[in-house]
């Protein structure tokens, strides 16, 4: 099972990884043997794959529940205000980054809100994180909104070095894209 949540988790959750990692979470979280410290680690990790699968379905309010639900069995005083005052492991990471895409998915006005966390992110994400391209993709397409398609290329090129230099280059296309629009809105003939 730990090798099957493994591949899973360093791909891009799709719809049928996420009911998969589901259902052997799920499987695993009803296990009497399990010790606390796992119990919660596998709980934070459902409601993690729950938070993608609501944001696939589009279902963006439950998915910012469920999410900021797996940060606070971590991190209990965890707020958007107080963001910065933890230590952030890679599945914590991962966990606040969706929360953020969630926000902005669904209501493109809290950017004035997600755009310094993901900033935040960004400088503080190691790079060789599998989540580390996904924070510039989501974090250049916001600022590309904002009318910040020079800083935005700059995250994007950084990302795709991240990506080229990773195990998992599955982002790479995404990030092309960007960059392509981040270019037309500089006037690049590139």
């Amino acid at each position: 099972a730990a090798s099957t949540w493994d591949v899973l988790l360093r791909h891009n959750l799709s719809p049928e990884n996420c009911d998969r990692l589901k259902n052997l979470l799920a499987e695993l979280l009803r296990s009497k043997t399990l010790p606390d410290f796992s119990r919660i680690y596998y709980e934070r990790l459902w409601l993690f794959v729950d938070g993608v699968s609501l944001k696939h379905r589009q279902e963006y309010k439950m998915a910012i529940l469920s999410l900021t639900k797996a940060l606070r069995l971590r991190f209990p005083a965890f707020t958007l205000k107080n963001y910065a005052n933890f230590f952030y492991f890679s599945l914590d990471y991962r966990i606040l980054e969706n929360l953020l895409h969630s926000l902005y998915k669904k209501s493109p006005t809290f950017s004035p809100k997600v755009l310094p966390i993901y900033a935040y992110l960004y400088q503080t994400c190691p790079k060789e994180y599998t989540v580390f391209p996904h924070i510039c993709a989501h974090f250049a397409f916001i600022q590309i909104g904002n009318d910040n398609a020079a800083s935005a290329l700059l995250v994007l090129n950084s990302g795709i070095e991240a990506a080229q230099h990773s195990l998992s280059p599955a982002y790479l296309p995404h990030l092309y894209y960007f960059r392509g629009v981040a270019e037309y809105h500089l006037n690049s003939d590139a």
